[in-house]
């Protein structure tokens, strides 16, 4: 029994340093696996199926199989033996897991008795190179990467995508790999062997995602699920909050600023990622109250902390009586309840940085930074250096320009917005060391390129 049990972990071990491994709470049996070109599904170079429990009862006979621990049998189910020979080592490809069983559902480590099935599909982009090298982990981590850059496919090139994808992996995992960077290849490694610690997705959200997965959620739901990953769910969750709107509404007269101009109270706290649900929100509104379209909208989180949140917001639109208007509004939420000290450029913060918050790397510093991975609409192009500088008082400065006075925490990254141009400057820190500033549109995606300190 122990020679049968050794055979058996020998076709697991090359399995899975050669194949393909779809896994959601546990090993996906039965799902089709499809390779495309990225941008390209409807062209399927080559596919095959996920191994269940039956499959491997044929190939070792049911003694042997029995034989196995639950954790060896869960590393054998879920396995998928495919030819990538056709494929480009250096082109982006999109992975497809559809249908299937989850044989661990509730990720207690053991098989199921009655699998649960899965309605939805999971995805991972991968490039030809690492297709070609095998062991691919297609998994629910895969699935919100794919998410994230989603938007960019068919206008980025493959390195804007890939380096898009790293910032999304640093929301998802922890150094998963040991090279001391967190970025796209951490979530590529994972499995649940690994365990779910490295993970840094909260417990019951992430529960709460994989059901959604198996239910079959649509690709703007699990969008969703990323952006307020990322960004902080719209809903405050913790403290009583106050809100106190004001500005002005000009045209022919100055009318009285109501808090119905746009859907959101000081219970629908609005957060970066909600900019665009925000301009749909003033879109419906003008339109239902007989105006004209609205044109120079500028919709801007100039605040973003656990304690209080700034949403900046202006357009033009004629109105029925008024004519042309003018909309210059602010809304200033402030937690009464208690929440935590998280800082932003005005000085709060942990004060590591001195009075301006920034991690003590930056503050204070600059740096010589080159740019690369330039994306449709960029400002900036491949090759182009400038000196960045991160003063005391929380303004961001590019060759001596100020870019914003202040900025505000998102995630683990420290923001400046642009808001004459219309982007925002993601600093992101490693463990106490600089890496590098993303450039974005407002409130997030999309991606248009990454300043990093040269090679």
């Amino acid at each position: 029994m122990k020679l049968v049990k050794g055979i058996a972990m020998l076709v697991a071990s090359v399995c899975l340093s050669g194949c393909f491994y779809v896994q959601l709470g546990g090993a996906i049996g039965g799902a089709v696996v499809t390779i495309s070109p990225l941008g390209d599904e409807g062209n399927v170079l080559a596919m095959g199926d996920s191994t269940t429990p039956e499959d491997w009862v044929a190939a070792v006979g049911q003694p042997a199989w029995d034989a196995l621990a639950d954790r060896d049998q869960l590393l054998l189910i879920g396995t998928a033996d495919i030819d990538v020979g056709a494929v480009d080592p250096a082109e982006l490809y999109l992975v497809s897991a559809t249908g299937g069983m989850d044989y661990d559902a509730n990720r207690d480590g053991l098989v199921d008795e009655v699998p649960t099935p899965m309605v939805g599909s999971l995805r991972a982009v991968m490039t030809g190179e690492e297709l070609l090298a095998g062991n691919i982990r297609i998994t629910a981590l895969t699935e919100l990467a794919y998410q994230g850059i989603r938007g960019s496919i068919g206008s980025a090139d493959n390195a804007a995508i890939i380096a898009e994808l790293s910032l999304i992996a640093a929301s998802l995992v922890q150094d998963v790999n040991g090279d001391g960077e967190v970025d796209i290849e951490d979530v590529a490694v994972w499995g649940f062997w690994l365990g779910e610690d490295v993970i840094e997705i909260e417990g019951d959200s992430y529960a709460d995602f994989l059901g959604g997965v198996r239910a079959g959620i649509d690709d703007e739901e699990a969008l969703a699920f990323l952006d307020n990953l990322i960004n902080g769910d719209p809903i405050a969750g913790e403290g009583d909050w106050e809100l106190t709107l004001s500005g002005q509404i000009t045209g022919t007269i100055t009318v009285p600023v109501p808090e119905t101009v746009i859907a959101v109270t000081a219970d629908q706290v609005p957060r970066t990622g909600d900019t665009e649900v925000i301009r749909e929100s003033i879109d419906q509104l003008v339109e239902e109250s007989g105006g004209a379209p609205v044109t120079n909208v500028v919709v801007s989180i100039t605040t973003d902390t656990p304690d209080e949140v700034v949403l900046e917001v202006s357009f033009n639109t004629s109105l029925p009586g008024l004519g042309a208007v003018t909309y210059d509004l602010s809304y200033r939420y402030v937690n009464t309840g208690g929440g935590s000290d998280a800082g932003s450029g005005d000085g709060s913060g942990d004060g590591s940085g001195g009075d301006s918050g920034l991690p003590g790397a930056v503050s204070g510093q600059s740096f010589d930074l080159i740019y690369c991975c330039e994306n449709t609409g960029s400002p900036y192009s491949n090759g182009d250096m400038a000196t960045f500088s991160f003063a005391e008082s929380g303004a961001l400065l590019i060759d001596g320009v100020e870019i914003a006075d202040s900025f505000i925490v998102r995630g683990n990254e420290y923001v400046w917005t642009d808001t004459a141009n219309g982007f925002d400057y993601a600093l992101f820190v490693l463990d106490g060391v600089f890496k590098e500033v993303n450039v974005l549109g407002i409130g997030g995606p999309p991606f248009y390129g990454q300043w990093g300190l040269e090679p």
